[in-house]
C-alpha cells in the first residue's frame, strides 16, 4: 500500500491544512481554522455572590505550523463564558397562599480588572429567569440553566494579549438572586444551588495556500497511477 505524505493528502482533500504539533494542554483542540481551548472554572454556590478566576491556554504561535513551516497567522480570537445553573428544591411554607417565584443567575467577565489579561470589555451571560409557582405546603424545583455569552475581537492590540506561552487569567462574578415573589414570602430553600462555570476560548487562524499545490497533485497521480500499474501487472502473472 503507498503510504502519501500530509501535505499531499491535503491537496487531495482540497482544503487547507496544518500540520499541528502536539497541543500546549489536554484541553485545547483543532477543528477546522479554529484553535479552540476550553476549561472548567469549578462550582459556585449561587447563594451569595462570588468571585472566581480561572485560566485559559494563550495562542502559542510556536505550536501551530503549516506545511512547508513557519507559524499560522491569528486573525480573530473569542472568549465565551458559560454558566450552569443547578438549583436546589424550594418549598411553600404558607398554609394558605399559592406563590410564584423568579429566579435567576448572572456570570460577569469583569473586563479589565487587575487580574484580568484583557484588554476586553466585560460581558454577562444570563441564566434564566425561570419561574416556578407551589401550591401551599407544595415543593418544587427551578429548571436547570445554561446561559453563555462570548466577545469576539480581531483588534491587533487584543490578539497580542492573547498571543505566548503558557496561559493566561480570567477574573469572573457569579451571583442568583430572586428577582420576584408573588402571593406571599414563606418558603424554604432545601439545600444550596450552585453554578458552574466554563470558559472557552477560540482561536481562528488564516492558512496560507499549501506550497507547490499543483506538484503535489502531480505526486499524487503518479504515485496512485504507479500503484494501480503494479497492481495490473502483477494480475496478469
Amino acid at each position: 500500500m503507498q503510504k502519501v505524505s500530509k501535505i499531499v493528502a491535503c491537496a487531495l482533500t482540497g482544503l487547507f491544512c496544518a500540520a499541528f504539533a502536539p497541543l500546549a494542554g489536554a484541553q485545547c483542540s483543532v477543528v477546522g481554522n479554529q484553535v479552540i481551548c476550553s476549561a472548567d472554572f469549578g462550582s459556585f454556590a449561587a447563594s451569595s455572590a462570588q468571585n472566581g478566576t480561572g485560566t485559559l491556554d494563550l495562542f502559542n504561535p510556536a505550536i501551530y505550523t503549516k506545511p512547508g513551516g513557519g507559524a499560522d497567522a491569528l486573525v480573530g480570537v473569542t472568549l465565551t463564558l458559560t454558566g450552569t445553573l443547578t438549583p436546589s428544591s424550594l418549598t411553600n411554607t404558607s398554609g394558605t397562599a399559592t406563590e410564584t417565584y423568579t429566579f435567576e443567575e448572572l456570570v460577569s467577565l469583569s473586563g479589565n480588572s487587575a487580574n484580568n489579561d484583557l484588554t476586553i470589555g466585560a460581558f454577562s451571560p444570563q441564566v434564566g429567569p425561570t419561574t416556578v409557582t407551589l401550591a401551599p405546603g407544595a415543593t418544587g424545583t427551578f429548571a436547570t440553566g445554561t446561559g453563555t455569552g462570548n466577545i469576539t475581537s480581531s483588534n491587533a492590540a487584543v490578539l497580542a494579549d492573547f498571543t505566548g506561552s503558557g496561559t493566561f487569567n480570567v477574573d469572573f462574578h457569579t451571583g442568583a438572586a430572586f428577582t420576584s415573589v408573588t402571593g406571599g414570602t414563606d418558603f424554604s430553600i432545601n439545600g444550596t444551588p450552585m453554578q458552574d462555570v466554563t470558559g472557552t476560548v477560540t482561536y481562528s487562524l488564516q492558512f496560507a495556500p499549501v506550497p507547490e499545490l499543483s506538484s503535489s497533485l502531480g505526486l499524487v497521480t503518479l504515485l496512485l497511477g504507479g500503484g494501480a500499474l503494479g497492481l495490473r501487472a502483477r494480475r496478469r502473472k
